[in-house]
């Protein structure tokens, strides 16, 4: 363990981060079609989003314990606190990117994408496919850029050239 203990899991939680993006791609890929298999690869994005957020919550010196006290999986307050921290140095941010991820916390708070039923009835909201699988890769790339120190610094996020683990 380092002298920072929120270090020993930042970089952890955006390889995890990586992976969970990575099998939402195959999944993608292999369908053809985002709607097919929308919850499974939803979750999956959802859940790269979220580490993503926390690896770089944790960069900035956030405890594992306040991010599982204070927001646990909140996404929208994690985006905001992290937007507090600068956040927005580090990644793209798109105009959209507050409702959009608004929008797409609150039906992962009310589980709507684990049950057809729920999501039916919530609705879809245009370009959320889309959108949620950009933010996941702009998140691992801000969290790239934070763990270097480096903002101008440009990563293609493929699983070779991620350096972690």
């Amino acid at each position: 363990m380092s002298n920072f203990p929120s270090l020993d899991y930042a970089r952890p939680f955006m390889a995890d981060a990586l992976n969970y993006l990575e099998a939402a791609e195959r999944l993608w890929q292999a369908t053809g079609e985002f709607s097919q298999l929308f919850q499974p690869i939803g979750m999956l994005l959802n859940h790269s989003v979220e580490l993503s957020v926390k690896s770089y919550c944790l960069f900035c010196g956030y405890s594992v314990d306040r991010l599982r006290e204070e927001f646990g999986h909140d996404l929208f307050r994690l985006y905001e606190s992290a937007m507090e921290n600068d956040l927005g140095r580090w990644l793209e941010v798109s105009p959209n990117d507050s409702a959009q991820l608004k929008h797409w916390n609150e039906a992962n708070i009310r589980k709507h994408g684990r049950f057809p039923r729920r999501y039916a009835e919530f609705g879809e909201h245009p370009g959320n496919d889309k959108y949620i699988r950009g933010l996941a890769r702009r998140m691992l790339e801000a969290c790239f850029r934070k763990s270097v120190g480096d903002p101008n610094e440009v990563v293609n996020l493929g699983l070779t050239d991620f350096p972690v683990r």
